[in-house]
Order: structure tokens, then C-alpha cells, then sequence
């Protein structure tokens, strides 16, 4: 997969780099929600 050049987004990047209900997959996702999370209480 060529990166540097690439004018694919980050999260495209990402979705394709993973293998579905792996763990990278799972990572991400209790990455968000913990961000998620965050955000609200920041507020």
C-alpha cells in the first residue's frame, strides 16, 4: 500500500488497514468512545 503518496484520508487509511472485528478494529472504536467520552465531559 503506498502511503506517502496517497491522497486517501486518514480514516480511509485506517478502515483499510484493519481486519473486520479484529483487534486493531476494536482498539479504534474504544478509542473513540473513550474520546467521545472525554469531549463530554469537557463540557
Amino acid at each position: 500500500m503506498r502511503v506517502l503518496n496517497s491522497k486517501k484520508d486518514l480514516k480511509y487509511l485506517v478502515k483499510k488497514s484493519q481486519t473486520p472485528r479484529g483487534l486493531n478494529e476494536q482498539g479504534v472504536k474504544e478509542l473513540r468512545k473513550a474520546d467521545s467520552t472525554d469531549q463530554l465531559k469537557k463540557h
